[in-house]
């Protein structure tokens, strides 16, 4: 789907706003980060497999009628939006939170506080032997 999306985009790109193929590839690689693409890859097995449970469920639920089929089909629909709503958001707070502990990880890091203590040294030097204070 990521695929068939992009060169749908290349596509319109192309016939509406004469842009080539390889300098809409150029510019997709500066856009769009490798990670977003691995999680939409990841995201859509786990939502595919919501889904079939969901309706495997309902599936079992369906009465001896024909009108039972339509109304546990209906209900798996809903339901599948819902959960695929809800797992999507979940999803998006976890990976958030993720990326801010890793960001965090990072200027915290003792490499960082070594470097900053280096440069308050340094400061401190340059203001004491160059500036008299």
């Amino acid at each position: 789907v990521d695929a068939i999306s992009i060169l749908g985009g290349m596509v319109v790109a192309k016939i509406n706003l004469d842009i080539s193929f390889g300098e809409f590839l150029r510019r997709f690689r500066e856009a769009v980060e490798m990670k977003h693409i691995i999680i939409g890859l990841a995201k859509a097995p786990i939502f595919g497999f919501l889904i079939g449970l969901i309706a495997c469920f309902r599936g079992f639920e369906v009465k001896n009628t024909t009108q039972s089929i339509g109304i546990y089909t209906t209900k798996s629909v809903v339901n599948a939006i819902f959960w695929v709503i809800a797992f999507d958001a979940l999803f998006s707070v976890v990976l958030t939170i993720m990326e801010v502990k890793c960001i965090k990880r990072k200027i915290l890091s003792p490499d960082l506080e070594i470097k900053l203590s280096m440069m308050e040294s340094v400061l401190k030097l340059t203001k004491t032997k160059f500036l008299g204070f």
